[in-house]
């Protein structure tokens, strides 16, 4: 099960990476269907798992992917305005080899990313390009 923490960190670096794009960032559970753009980003609450780091241990890693989906209405973007849109995204939990920004969660880590293209094939109004990006987190067990 994903944590929180890592919801929250990754809604909030996606959520300034939409605002410097110009585009808005929804929370799926909170999303108003009368009222979106033509292009906009939705951030699901991903796939993880987590298991003790080692038998008896109290230290515990959590790892999965956060799914970041750019929603295009047919017809209002081209291709490489997609795509500029989704490497900019990609960005926003990527940092140079070997720094690790002081603002992400201790023991947070952002690792590799796969993406998704649309299908074009899709029936209805919506295209959905997708961005997963892998992550481990690192934390102590809670205790009763």
């Amino acid at each position: 099960m994903i944590s929180s923490e890592v919801w929250s960190d990754a809604f909030s670096r996606a959520g300034a990476a939409a605002t410097a794009m110009g585009l808005s960032l929804v929370d799926p559970l909170l999303q108003d269907v009368a009222a979106r753009d033509s292009l906009y980003w939705i951030v699901p609450m991903s796939a993880a798992s987590s298991d003790r780091m080692g038998a008896g241990e109290i230290q515990n890693e959590e790892t999965g992917q956060i799914i970041l989906t750019l929603m295009i209405r047919k017809g209002k973007t081209s291709t490489p305005d997609a795509l500029t849109y989704c490497q900019a995204m990609s960005a926003a939990f990527r940092a140079p080899a070997g720094i690790r920004p002081t603002d992400w969660p201790e023991g947070l880590y952002y690792d590799g990313q796969d993406f998704s293209p649309p299908d074009l094939s899709e029936t209805g109004n919506w295209y959905a390009a997708t961005l997963m990006i892998s992550y481990r987190y690192q934390t102590q067990m809670q205790t009763a």
